[in-house]
């Protein structure tokens, strides 16, 4: 081949080169600036709440609506208070369930955050809970990404606090009464239950290996020990408050004295606001609409009932009444008092996923490369023939 040829191409794959990084340079660039992430931060004890984030206008030096959201009468402009701006998030976010618009979808987790990561930036975004029913298990709240930091620069990383009602807030703290009589409707004391929430998920890999997991319409769930054994008293009641709405269950795990041990899962579902009181030693309603669950037992037949002294029966009261037994004021389930979850870190599953613009990325670079040992091959072809034609 022509020498002249030789070095031509050369030239021209060294300028290829160039603008394969330049281009490489560009769309980094660009990706860094159009895209960004934004983590909401809640109460642990909503882990599992879906909520989904949904652009509602656009910022370019001022706030416009979007098309679809017009019709809803947000407005959004630069000065607004904290106080307008949550009544403006209820407002597009009612709007949003009337008309089921949702977006990017995602789970509060076992730290009490959500995290959308790779979204666009310049738009404004309502974040909201979209599978409640009757009220929100936490408000909804309106984010703009980016966000200006204090020196003026731009912030594509956004950090914002969700916005919830603390435990006995009327907007969704739950509650239910537990009811354990007979077969005659006789009240019956000393039937102990263990008390569980539905919670749901979205990676296995987070969870321990003994937990209970399950499917329905809303998704894949875990069933969390709520921590607590809950004793029912001489009315044959107990009563669990201060709940954030979602799925529950009961499970007998020790029957009152006489009777049949009834171990079925006994579910049931909170979307409604209601605190208890106690009345003549009686829990019943104070306030909204607690849920009352009845669960009867059977009496052992005496032909199975053992001959053994009193002492050694297995299923004896506890000398210390339970904190929702009714011997007592009750205590209200709240953060403090959720258990640690069974979930684990991220420290201890790290996941690392290769996303489009990470391949796009690798294509760059071993295009370089590639190219880069091509152009030294030829010149050390080119040196050697110069050399041997010198000799």
């Amino acid at each position: 081949m022509n020498k002249k040829i030789l070095k031509r191409l050369a030239a021209a794959l060294v300028v290829v080169c160039l603008l394969c990084v330049s281009v490489f340079v560009t769309v980094t660039a660009a990706n860094e600036e159009e895209t960004g992430s934004i983590k909401v931060t809640y109460l642990p004890m909503f882990e599992g709440v879906g909520v989904s984030l949904v652009p509602i206008g656009t910022y370019d030096g001022g706030y416009t609506v979007s098309e679809e959201f017009k019709a809803s009468g947000v407005e959004i402009r630069s000065g607004i208070t904290a106080n307008e701006l949550k009544e403006q998030a209820e407002k597009a976010a009612q709007y949003a369930s009337e008309n089921n618009i949702t977006g990017q979808i995602g789970r509060i987790d076992y730290d009490g955050e959500v995290n959308f990561r790779d979204i666009p930036a310049n738009f404004v975004y309502l974040i909201y809970e979209y599978d409640y029913k009757d009220q929100y298990n936490v408000r909804p709240t309106i984010v703009s990404l980016p966000m200006k930091n204090p020196d003026g620069t731009n912030e594509y990383n956004v950090t914002a606090k969700g916005k919830y009602p603390l435990p006995g807030d009327d907007m969704s703290s739950a509650s239910v009464i537990l009811n354990k009589t007979n077969e005659d409707d006789e009240p019956l004391e000393g039937a102990v239950f263990s008390f569980w929430r539905k919670v749901y998920f979205t990676d296995y890999s987070k969870l321990k290996d003994d937990v209970e997991t399950g499917e329905d319409e809303k998704g894949t769930y875990y069933w969390k020990s709520m921590g607590v054994d809950l004793t029912t008293n001489e009315n044959g009641q107990a009563r669990a408050v201060d709940l954030p709405f979602g799925g529950y269950r009961f499970i007998e795990i020790e029957a009152p004295k006489g009777y049949v041990l009834d171990d079925k899962p006994y579910e049931f579902e909170l979307t409604m606001h209601g605190t208890v009181k106690v009345e003549n030693g009686w829990y019943v309603t104070d306030n909204g609409e607690p849920y009352n669950l009845t669960i009867k037992n059977e009496k052992i037949p005496e032909s199975s009932k053992p001959s053994v002294p009193e002492s050694s029966k297995p299923y004896s009261k506890p000398d210390e009444p339970n904190q929702y037994s009714g011997e007592s004021e009750p205590q209200s389930i709240t953060e403090e008092s959720f258990p640690q979850t069974s979930v684990k870190s991220h420290e201890e599953n790290p996941h690392w996923q290769l996303t489009g613009d990470d391949i796009v990325k690798y294509i760059v670079i071993g295009s370089i490369v590639g190219v880069s040992l091509v152009v030294i091959i030829l010149l050390v072809i080119v040196g050697g023939k110069k050399n041997k034609k010198d000799e």
